[in-house]
């Protein structure tokens, strides 16, 4: 039953993105940004000082994980 009313939502409603949702978009994409410059060469990434390099290595992971 849901996915009948889903399809019956015309596509236009879910294309529209408000000003708040694009700087949000954006926020997100600057974050990916830096984190993939950070990466090290190894594939890791690190705190301060060489620290952490596994809590730190699975944090980014999954916040690109999360954006696909």
């Amino acid at each position: 039953m849901s996915a009948v009313l889903l399809f019956s939502i015309p596509y236009s409603a879910f294309a529209k993105k408000t000003a708040q949702q694009k700087k949000f978009d954006k926020a997100v994409r600057r974050g990916l940004d830096y984190l993939a410059r950070e990466q090290k060469p190894q594939g890791y990434w690190e705190a301060s000082r060489n620290q952490y390099r596994i809590a730190m290595t699975a944090l980014a992971g999954m916040a690109m994980l999360c954006e696909g």
